[in-house]
Order: C-alpha cells, then structure tokens, then sequence
C-alpha cells in the first residue's frame, strides 16, 4: 500500500503536521492512540493532545466540504470521551456526529465516531446504519461529560484515584516531617521560618518543572524534546538569574525576590498558552527555539528565593544551610506528586496560579537580615 503512487508517507507528529499544512481532506483517520497501560503509568497525556478539544477544531477546520474526521477507539470509556471532546468542538452540534458500536466489545476496533463540519441529513444516517448493520454493529449514545480533554487538561482518562490518595499521603508525611524538623529547632532564632520557606520552595520549584514539560509539548508535540526544554530551561535559567542577579538575592530583599520569581511564573502562565499555539504552526527548529528562550527568560528569578533563603541562614548557624537544602528536597516531593494531580483534576493553568500563590506565600516571611553569626 505504501509503494502506491497515490500514497504519500509522513513521518510527524500528528497534530502539528496538521496544524502547519495548508491541505484540505475528504477524510482524517485516528486510530487507537490510547491505551489502559498508558493510562495506568501515568502517560496518557502524551497522545491525548492528539485529541483535545482544540486539536479536534484543527482537524475540522482542514477538512473538504463534507469531509469526514473518524476515530476509531478500543473501549466505551475512550469512546465517550472522544464523543465528548467532539461535541465540544463543533459547539455541542449532535447532528454532526455518528457513533457505532461493534456487538463484540472485545473487538480493538469496537468503537467509530465520525464527524463533520455539516449535519448529516435523515437519509446519510439510514445509510450508514444499514451499513453499520450490515457489519454487526449498532449506533452507540454516550453520556454526558463536562470535562472533556482540551489543551489545559489533557488526560481523556479519568484521573485515578490513586493519584489522589497518593498525593494526600505525600502531603501528610512532609508535614509531619516538617512539624518534627520545626519542634527541634524552634529554639533557633528564624529557623521557623527559614524552614518552611524551604519547603513552600521546593514545592513551587518542583512543580514549576511539571507546567513547563508539558506546555511546550503543546507547540513541539513530542514528549522528550519538551521534557528536555523543560528541565534544561528551569534549571538554566534559574542558574543565569543567580548569576546575573545573584548579588541582590539576600535576606534583606528576600520579598522583592520571591515577588520577581512570581511574577516570572505569571508571565509563563498567561503567554504560554498564546505562544505554544502561535509556535504549533512554524518551522519545528524555530518552535523550539521560541519556546525554549521564552521559558528560559520566565524562569531566570526562580532560583533567587532559595538563594535568599540559604543567605539568611548565615546569620544563624552553619548546619542550617543543609537543613534548608533538605527541606528544598522535601518540598520538591511534595510538589511533584501535588502537581500532577492538580493538573489532571483542574488543569495546567491551575498549577501555575498554584506556584504563583507559592512565591508570593515566601515573599510574606521575615527572616533574620545579614548579621555576623554571633
């Protein structure tokens, strides 16, 4: 079939392959592009952005008068939730939508949704149900859903349960270790606080490096390469501002620290978004370039707060340095897993806030200011 003349082979990603070409189509297939084991490692939003609400508008919007978009789907659990997604994107419009169920449910191919633009008249839908009959399958209805996948929350699985129940755990056992690490050294003047600013640290760093893998995959498409910027943008951009900016990152401007890495995150959160669409349709190198300086730029004032909060404890005593980097770490458990479980249930731009609440949170505490340790 491949060696066909009138077959054309493309190896891409799906959605921006779509996205940056000027092309029309009588019909757009997706197959299979889900499965339960990704869904039970915690992956299934690597290829249900293929699928969201927005890329779905995309695919519409690159279809010929009267072409079709079909998906093909394994599960009635997929299936509702791509039906979902569909109506989401065409405005809620049922009539331009067909659902058929094979009778055997086992079948990796039990499920066909079709869609258009234009409704389907009385005389289409016989057709396709007597052939829909003809290969033993049925048109399916599907509930009601109110929170199909789109771009901000692309999980077209349910979140587990056991993301939550693991969240909480974590949640509970940083703040008993942080209430024990507080009781030892209450009697520490600033330790307190130094503490807890690690922690509330750690957290908005850690969960920073979730909203930043996964909203340049929105303009790249590939998952490595935007884990890639992400890790390399937090951790090189915090490294330039502490070393453009480093000099200013002490006890006595801690405020205007945590308030400038809030503000980094802010900017991050409200222009991502625009961007990874903006980047979407351009050249992959130059997308990648785009996004990657914009993240590194948003990111430069993220290390500053914990600089600020390792400088104050020069005035107290020396062990307190590894106890803050310790309290860092715990934190960093604690945003990981709270972050990936705030972005399944609520969405990515929720996580952002969240982080912005963080630094701003640190930006309220008063440590000691520089003094000789006595």
């Amino acid at each position: 079939m491949f060696e066909s003349p009138r077959v054309s082979a493309h190896i891409a990603e799906a959605r921006r392959f779509i996205a940056s070409s000027d092309h029309r189509w009588d019909q757009i297939n997706l197959n299979l592009l889900q499965t339960s084991p990704a869904a039970g490692q915690g992956r299934s939003h690597v290829d249900a952005r293929v699928l969201t609400v927005e890329a779905i508008q995309d695919y519409l919007n690159h279809l010929q008068p009267h072409g079709v978009l079909t998906v093909i789907q394994n599960s009635t659990e997929l299936a509702s939730r791509t039906h979902a997604a569909i109506l989401a994107a065409n405005g809620n419009r049922d009539d331009s939508i067909l659902s058929f169920q094979l009778s055997e449910p086992t079948n990796p191919f039990s499920h066909l949704l079709i869609a258009r633009n234009e409704a389907f008249t009385n005389a289409e839908v016989e057709r396709l149900r007597s052939i829909a009959t003809d290969c033993d399958a049925v048109i399916a209805t599907y509930p009601s859903l109110a929170n199909p996948a789109t771009d901000d929350r692309p999980f077209i699985f349910e979140p587990s349960k056991r993301i939550a129940i693991h969240a909480l755990l974590a949640a509970l056992l940083a703040l008993l270790i942080l209430m024990v690490i507080l009781a030892r050294e209450r009697h520490t003047p600033g330790n307190p606080l130094s503490v807890t600013a690690g922690v509330l640290i750690g957290i908005a760093s850690t969960a920073l490096q979730v909203l930043v893998i996964y909203r340049p995959q929105t303009a790249l498409g590939s998952p490595a390469l935007s884990m890639g910027i992400g890790l390399a943008a937090v951790l090189g951009g915090s490294g330039l501002g502490a070393l453009f900016f480093g000099h200013f990152a002490t006890a006595k401007f801690w405020p205007q620290c945590s308030m400038s890495a809030a503000t980094g995150v802010a900017v991050f959160v409200l222009f991502s978004p625009v961007l990874a669409e903006y980047c979407d349709t351009m050249n992959h190198t130059l997308a990648f370039i785009t996004m990657g300086f914009f993240t590194v730029l948003t990111c430069l004032p993220i290390g500053l707060p914990f600089l600020a909060a390792i400088h104050s404890c020069k005035s107290i005593s020396g062990h307190v340095e590894g106890l803050i980097i310790g309290c860092d770490g715990l934190g960093s458990i604690l945003g990981a897993t709270g972050a990936t479980a705030l972005a399944m249930t609520a969405g990515f731009s929720m996580v952002g806030w969240t982080i912005v609440i963080g630094f701003v949170g640190v930006s309220v505490f008063r440590p000691q200011h520089d003094q000789s340790p006595g």
